[in-house]
């Protein structure tokens, strides 16, 4: 993981108001450096237009949700 994507699932997790967040690794595509940062990079880190979408599952689901990815 990127520390954009980090950021961006930090940034998520607050706004969704939620305890886990997980974010498809494959769909940051590129570096985005510390510094003052454009709305064309942002695009182009994330060109993808994705939603977010929230659920309720128990701490069994989410354990078994992260093996079936790993």
């Amino acid at each position: 993981m990127t520390p954009i994507g980090v950021c961006a699932c930090d940034v998520s997790c607050i706004a969704t108001i939620v305890d886990v967040f997980i974010i498809n690794s494959g769909g940051v595509r590129t570096v985005i450096t510390a510094r003052p940062v454009k709305m064309g990079e942002l695009y182009r880190a994330f060109p993808f237009d994705d939603f977010i979408c929230t659920t309720i599952i128990s701490g069994a689901q989410l354990i078994n949700l992260i093996e079936y990815c790993v």
